[in-house]
């Protein structure tokens, strides 16, 4: 599992942490942003053969519009996203492309990383 690559972009610290937990859980070590600018460092830093793939992404960001984070990743990278949020999903069905869209009242960190690794086996 180790050639498997994440980046967790929420500004919620303790789901960070969470997710982060689990998924060294696996030995799987993901890159963190807790806001857009910081997400968009390690993406920009990030060479393409490195890229993720997986981005676990909240919408609300403290200064960023996680739509368009979601845009530019789709732009620039195959990484497969996961919105992970708690806004309801007709409010973004239609306004970017995503792989997976998780309510966090319906999901747990650990629902989310077990989406990762079953996908991830099948590749």
């Amino acid at each position: 599992m180790n050639s498997l690559r994440v980046l967790i972009i929420d500004k919620d610290r303790n789901i960070s942490s969470l997710l982060n937990e689990q998924l060294q859980y696996y030995k799987i070590k993901p890159k963190i942003a807790n806001t857009g600018i910081e997400a968009y460092k390690i993406l920009y830093n990030t060479p393409l053969r490195l890229q993720f793939n997986y981005i676990i992404t909240n919408i609300g960001l403290p200064d960023e519009n996680g739509i368009e984070i979601i845009k530019y990743i789709k732009e620039k990278f195959t990484s497969k996203i996961i919105i992970y949020t708690y806004k309801k999903f007709d409010i973004y069905k239609n306004k970017c492309q995503y792989d997976y869209f998780c309510n966090k009242d319906e999901k747990t960190p650990l629902e989310i990383v077990n989406i990762i690794l079953k996908e991830f086996k099948k590749l």
